[in-house]
């Protein structure tokens, strides 16, 4: 189970392969979005078969993760953006030779949000045992028996903070080269 954070890994890599066609916030909020509910499982005592619920179900992603993520994007991102910017300088809008401080268009958001659940959705495969993808209609889907093996997990969580870091290291506050001739 990859922490929360690395999850941004393949959204972002996601965004660089194709960076004018992706919401940058759609898919950064969508790909963190599902673990928002394991605080309140926690929290309200809930337990569940397989430590998860509604927001990791394709039916949960296709509408609860969806709207959450999508308010997130429109209400707390700008307010993250001016925050960031503010303490400690503008750099943070650029990622990738891309402005990422401005919202883009909802079309472009959904996309991006329905992309980062779904590149969420997919890590959390090969990291859990059983997941409830099709819930309320069927039992939670077995995944790869060794995905709670200790080993894998510490192998999973190196890779994607090793992606995260290369990421941010070679793409955060880079701005295009606007220079003639070049």
């Amino acid at each position: 189970m990859p922490l929360t954070p690395l999850h941004l890994a393949p959204a972002w890599s996601v965004f660089l392969t194709a960076r004018r066609k992706w919401s940058f916030a759609g898919l950064s909020i969508g790909s963190v979005i599902p673990d928002a509910e394991i605080p309140i499982l926690y929290a309200t005592g809930i337990e569940t078969q397989t430590g998860h619920g509604i927001m990791h179900s394709l039916l949960g992603a296709l509408t609860f993760d969806a709207m959450l993520a999508v308010l997130a994007v429109y209400l707390l991102y700008p307010a993250l953006a001016g925050w960031w910017e503010g303490r400690f300088g503008t750099k943070w809008v650029h990622f990738g030779g891309v402005d990422v401080g401005d919202i883009d268009k909802l079309p472009r958001v959904i996309a991006g949000v329905y992309a980062g659940i779904v590149l969420h959705v997919g890590v959390d495969f090969l990291t859990h045992t059983s997941m409830p993808y099709l819930w309320p209609f069927a039992e939670p889907v077995s995944t790869f028996s060794f995905a709670r093996d200790f080993w894998w997990l510490i192998l999973v969580n190196m890779i994607l903070l090793a992606a995260l870091l290369a990421l941010l290291r070679i793409h955060l506050g880079r701005m295009e080269d606007t220079a003639p001739g070049k």
